[in-house]
């Protein structure tokens, strides 16, 4: 057992005098310590039980000499181990960099203590964490197992990000921790599947979805009666809620779990502030939850769910076209019509500042006047000025590759009205957005008036189809 003013070594031949304690934690605790010749300053983690599994992982992130991301740039974002200490009885532990966290925070702290980080600010902190997990995953091949928001550190003023705990670092086929709740995939809740990329993948949209609203992403009503009729200590409870019968409580369809209306009295005032969030939130982050939460939840789905490198290049966008409020003065995500900060109703972004472009990210394509060879429907007004109808149903595969092939719309003309209707004939529910961007849904059985510029969004797979006007 080592005591502070003690002299330890690394498996690299150099001494570290133990000065001050600097955390404890179940199984390992954080001391500070400083090399001796340099005099520079370190942290040292001791485990205090034999711990090989994590050992492994330990001498894996050594081994590799930091993380870099796809240009090859080693990331600052991370806190890995430089070399191993041996202890007594197998016991062991680790020197790291000392990181100064007195400008950081994390994200209950952020919450709670009203340090929340400014859209800009909110914007680097999710392309931080992209490139790290992109640069886990994808030059590594390796996944992080246990992302949770005491294990992330940023500053709320610039945006900067340390991540700072890293046992579990390592491959996904020796498990060293299964998760922390609320922010574990629904296969390894169920016992399913061992946490891998695509797990990581689920728990950092928990995370975003965690700093944007406020809330988790599957605590609504539903969830909530169930664990007071049910013992929420009882692992079967969490199992159904979060495991086996997961519902997002912004759902297109399914609104048992939704967070408007709740019962629960003491919940009411987050809830609201929660839904005023989602509200307020650009549609191309709203997308990717939906991607993840809803259309890619089952596991036979899950190597659809949003990537690294969605989150990265959605965040990138948005941070390319923020703009100030004229109320607040604080710079808001461009792609919405309220201010992300205060509420202010601030009008659709101009030409030049217009954000992602159409809703989901997703540009208008319509090329030819032929409705089953095209992803969009082309009404035309033809020298006679006469409506063209293309009637007829149309399959999901005739749109796009990504949709199944079974009858997804009708096209109905309506003479005595010259009015051409977009007949839902699926099974999804569809996100409409009108010409003066409101959202609206259109059921399976019901159908939208084809108007110019009017979007339709099928949830499920993310396809977008525009109708426009061609003269």
């Amino acid at each position: 057992m080592t005591k502070l003013g003690d002299i330890i070594k690394d498996t690299n031949g150099k001494s570290y005098k133990l000065l001050k304690k600097l955390g404890r934690g179940g199984q390992a605790s954080v001391c500070q310590v400083q090399e001796l010749g340099s005099n520079k300053l370190y942290a040292y983690k001791s485990y205090r039980a034999n711990k090989n599994d994590i050992r492994e992982n330990i001498e894996n992130l050594i081994a590799l000499g930091g993380l870099k991301d796809k240009n090859g740039q080693r990331l600052n974002t991370v806190v890995l181990p430089l070399a191993i200490v041996p202890g007594q009885n197998d016991s062991f532990g680790y020197i790291m960099e000392c990181v100064d966290l007195k400008d950081y925070t994390v994200l209950k702290q952020a919450w709670n203590k009203n340090k929340y980080p400014s859209c800009e600010a909110v914007c680097k902190i999710v392309k931080h964490l992209a490139e790290f997990f992109e640069a886990l995953h994808g030059s590594n091949g390796m996944c992080y197992k246990d992302i949770n928001e005491g294990n992330i550190f940023f500053n709320p003023t610039t945006g900067d990000v340390k991540i700072i705990d890293n046992d579990n670092i390592g491959y996904s086929d020796k498990v060293t921790i299964k998760g922390t709740p609320n922010y574990m995939a629904p296969e390894v809740v169920l016992g399913k599947r061992n946490p891998d990329q695509r797990t990581d993948s689920f728990s950092l949209a928990v995370y975003v979805f965690r700093l944007l609203i406020g809330g988790y992403p599957f605590d609504g009503e539903y969830a909530r009666t169930y664990t007071i009729k049910n013992d929420m200590l009882d692992a079967d409870a969490a199992k159904v809620i979060y495991g086996s019968d997961p519902v997002f409580i912004w759902h297109p369809t399914d609104r048992r779990n939704s967070i408007e209306n709740v019962s629960d009295p003491e919940f009411k005032a987050a809830a609201k502030y929660q839904a005023a969030r989602w509200k307020r939130l650009p549609e191309s982050i709203k997308k990717l939850f939906l991607n993840t939460f809803v259309e890619n939840l089952p596991d036979a789905r899950r190597a659809e769910r949003a990537s690294d490198a969605k989150w990265l290049k959605v965040f990138t966008e948005l941070e390319k076209n923020l703009r100030a409020c004229p109320k607040c003065r604080k710079k808001t995500f461009g792609e919405s019509e309220e201010c992300f900060v205060c509420e202010a109703k601030i009008g659709k972004p101009s030409a030049t500042n217009s954000g992602s472009g159409t809703p989901g990210n997703v540009q208008p394509s319509v090329q030819s006047t032929a409705a089953h060879s095209v992803s969009g429907v082309l009404i035309s007004t033809a020298e006679q000025k006469k409506m063209v109808a293309l009637t007829g149903k149309v399959k999901g595969s005739d749109i796009s590759k990504q949709l199944p092939a079974q009858d997804l719309l009708e096209i109905i003309y309506y003479p005595q009205k010259n009015v051409i209707g977009i007949k839902n004939i699926g099974s999804l529910t569809w996100y409409v957005v009108k010409p003066n961007n409101e959202t609206v849904e259109c059921p399976p059985g019901k159908q939208v008036k084809a108007e110019v510029d009017v979007k339709i969004a099928f949830i499920r797979k993310q396809v977008q189809l525009n109708v426009q006007t061609v003269k």
